[in-house]
């Protein structure tokens, strides 16, 4: 028997921009170039997909869309575990006359009780869409896979 996500306490706006965060990251797909891409995306899919269903999620990893050039780079990266899902983004450049610098930020962070606003779940996946189109990579890290 399935626990149910009675921790999350998620409304039903939430639940759309979930919803929402799913449509994303299914199209990164387009980028995974080996076994362990899939199962990863496919763990992060599947643990919105239990949350939507009002369930606990089963699967935990963490998915990066990125867009590396020279020494330059731009990622956006969805992170899920069992207790939080959280959205980033991060920039980082280095040039060799001036140096380098890098920012990173949380977009967005669901837990126990707590949402970011729609404002910036919305502004994470436009940064996405945006990115989408550049990116030449996925970086991937699984921690838990769903039972089958």
């Amino acid at each position: 028997m399935r626990e149910t996500a009675e921790s999350w306490t998620l409304t039903e706006e939430e639940l759309g921009l979930i919803d929402l965060i799913r449509d994303e990251v299914i199209k990164w797909r387009s980028l995974c170039q080996t076994a362990e891409h899939f199962l990863a995306l496919g763990a992060v899919v599947s643990g919105l997909d239990d949350l939507i269903a009002g369930h606990e999620p089963k699967s935990s990893a963490s998915v990066s869309l990125d867009h590396l050039v020279g020494e330059e780079s731009r990622s956006t990266t969805i992170k899920l575990d069992q207790d939080q899902l959280e959205l980033g983004q991060s920039a980082c450049f280095h040039d060799s006359s001036i140096g380098g610098d890098s920012e990173s930020r949380v977009d967005g962070f669901f837990s126990n009780g707590n949402a970011p606003s729609e404002s910036n779940v919305l502004g994470w996946l436009n940064a996405c869409a945006a990115l989408r189109g550049l990116a030449n990579s996925l970086e991937v890290e699984l921690f838990d896979l769903p039972e089958i």
